[in-house]
């Protein structure tokens, strides 16, 4: 992965290629036996490639490409899904939009807020699905074919290196895989450390513990 700023952050570019192979357990559909698991095996490589220029203010106009060549697999005979589970899929369809917004309220504590949106078309494959990018439960427990998020985050820095974080939000699923809550409110809330472990270059660890309504979860990240 490659990130680069300059001429004072007036050009951005973000660049990404690499492989996977990921094995993991889906919650089953809500019509399946109660408490089992589909297991979802996907692999391939992957790259992405983005360059923006500031059109005005914090305002930034760009382009991307994203090519992904992989294959999947569902050890399930279950029928019904929302999304082609099978090997060979192109994806035609494919939307986002995203807002953040950081406000400083004193010289220690930040208050950042966003909102976030998914929808996906097409033959649009599993490992392409929406996502409810919250914190508190698996990524794989709500993939649908739109997805929507909202959270708050209140931020202390401590001292110069470390810092706290609480956090609160809320998001929904639709036409999802599993059927599981459904266009119903999904709850995240949490709180978390952070530790900047190289200070030129702004890089923290982050630690969080967050909850949902029946699920919990520790994100680990650097960033």
């Amino acid at each position: 992965m490659q990130q680069n700023y300059w001429k004072n952050n007036k050009w951005r570019f973000t660049g990404v290629v690499g492989g996977a192979d990921l094995r993991l357990s889906l919650l089953a559909p809500e019509e399946s036996i109660a408490g089992t698991n589909v297991d979802w095996r996907t692999n391939g490589k992957f790259l992405f490639a983005k360059i923006a220029r500031r059109i005005k203010g914090n305002w930034y106009g760009g382009v991307l490409t994203r090519l992904v060549d992989a294959s999947q697999s569902i050890e399930s005979d279950l029928t019904g899904f929302e999304f082609d589970t099978g090997s060979d899929i192109t994806s035609v369809q494919s939307y986002s939009a995203a807002y953040r917004s950081f406000h400083s309220l004193i010289d220690s504590v930040v208050l950042a807020w966003e909102i976030q949106g998914c929808n996906r078309g097409g033959t649009a494959p599993l490992w392409d699905a929406c996502t409810v990018k919250l914190r508190g439960f698996s990524a794989t427990d709500y993939l649908g074919r739109v997805s929507g998020s909202g959270q708050i985050e209140a931020r202390w820095q401590l001292s110069e290196r470390w810092g706290m974080v609480s956090f609160a939000g809320a998001g929904y699923v639709g036409s999802s895989f599993n059927g599981i809550r459904e266009r119903e409110a999904i709850p995240s809330y949490g709180a978390g450390v952070r530790f900047t472990v190289l200070k030129a270059k702004r890089i923290n660890l982050r630690l969080d513990y967050a909850r949902s309504t029946d699920s919990d979860a520790v994100h680990i990240s650097v960033g």
